[in-house]
């Protein structure tokens, strides 16, 4: 199985990153494929700690700039609309 995981929040490490780490990790040693991808800011950056651990559990991994909203009330929908062409890329060339 190929599987796609979008980590959030270019700038921290928190829980939910760690969780999805983790998971990613055991689906890796079980045998499937595993792709990360690295949300960047709109400078088109994040922090290094992200890169070091996808190093460390030796994932393939990118980095791309899609939106995110921890409420709904906050999602910029036209930000989502622009951002459709390079998720939709992403995901038609790993074919999860």
């Amino acid at each position: 199985m190929r599987i796609l995981y979008f980590l959030a929040h270019p700038h921290s490490l928190g829980g939910a990153v760690k969780v999805l780490m983790t998971q990613a990790y055991i689906m890796q040693s079980r045998g499937h494929c595993v792709k990360v991808i690295i949300q960047n800011d709109e400078q088109n950056s994040h922090i290094f700690e992200y890169d070091k651990m996808c190093q460390k559990m030796n994932f393939e991994y990118i980095a791309a700039r899609f939106p995110i909203a921890t409420c709904i009330e906050e999602i910029d929908i036209y930000e989502c609309l622009n951002s459709i062409t390079d998720i939709k890329r992403i995901v038609q060339d790993y074919l999860p």
